[in-house]
């Protein structure tokens, strides 16, 4: 076989993509209509070659052009994320064409696009194309029926999707520790150690607490058994004193009752 060389798509290629685009099993696998004309496609190259967010590569064997694969970039919140298209000549078709051009835009994505997700659209009866995007690590996640109309008829497509691998482990802790409450960037591990720190530090206060307490309702003790103890001591005293003071009023009282007839006396 003749070598395959992979490389940018040029605007002189439009008479090889018109006649790719034209193949009756590319028509019958893409959405593309067999009116469309030369100059059409021509235009079409031009405002691909033009436009920032497309990456177009092409299979080129001796100078013709018998596949090709675009990768089209969103924009704003969606800049992550591209949508590929690829179609292989119907001559060649089972040489393995497809698998080179697929590798090419995934390389392009993850090494240099930084994309994390790979998007596109397959039919449900395409089975060789779904074998071949599954092989990739594609997955379906959606049905859109009705899609297109082909052949006189409405068919529905598969929406499939290939997630970069490191960035969605990255998502699923991310997810994982925004449900358990964790701060995003903490490890699991770490989030652990930090709480059986905090339980231990919340322990230790309790502790110093509780012997805090302890200590306080000791001196209180301490304090009412002293105070207690200097009542009794200060209460003969006192008692004594009360003692001299009645008995100081009796007297004076009783020298005042005997004074009349001291007085009558005299």
């Amino acid at each position: 076989m003749a070598r395959i060389t992979i490389r940018p798509l040029r605007l002189t290629d439009d008479m090889d993509v018109y006649e790719l685009m034209h193949m009756p099993n590319v028509l019958w696998g893409t959405a593309q209509l067999p009116s469309t004309s030369i100059d059409k496609w021509h235009q079409t190259i031009e405002q691909w070659l033009h436009d920032e967010y497309m990456h177009i590569f092409v299979a080129d064997i001796q100078n013709k052009v018998v596949g090709m694969v675009r990768v089209q970039t969103g924009k704003g919140r969606r800049k992550h994320i591209g949508s590929l298209a690829m179609a292989v000549h119907d001559k060649y078709q089972g040489q393995g064409i497809g698998k080179m051009l697929i590798l090419t835009a995934i390389d392009l994505a993850d090494n240099w696009l930084n994309l994390i997700r790979l998007e596109l659209d397959v039919y449900t009866d395409n089975e060789r194309a779904l074998r071949l995007y599954k092989n990739f690590d594609f997955e379906i996640e959606g049905r859109m029926r009705c899609a297109s109309f082909r052949g006189g008829k409405y068919i529905d497509s598969y929406l499939m999707a290939r997630i970069r691998q490191l960035q969605f482990n990255n998502y699923a802790e991310n997810v994982t520790q925004l449900t358990q409450g964790t701060p995003v960037g903490q490890s699991s591990q770490s989030s652990q150690s930090g709480q059986q720190g905090q339980n231990g530090q919340q322990g230790q206060d309790k502790q110093s607490t509780q012997n805090t307490q302890q200590t306080v309702n000791t001196t209180s003790a301490e304090n009412k058994n002293s105070i207690s103890s200097q009542q009794t001591q200060q209460s003969p005293d006192r008692a004594k004193e009360h003692t001299k003071t009645f008995s100081g009023t009796s007297n004076a009282s009783h020298r005042n009752s005997e004074s009349p007839e001291k007085a009558k006396e005299s």
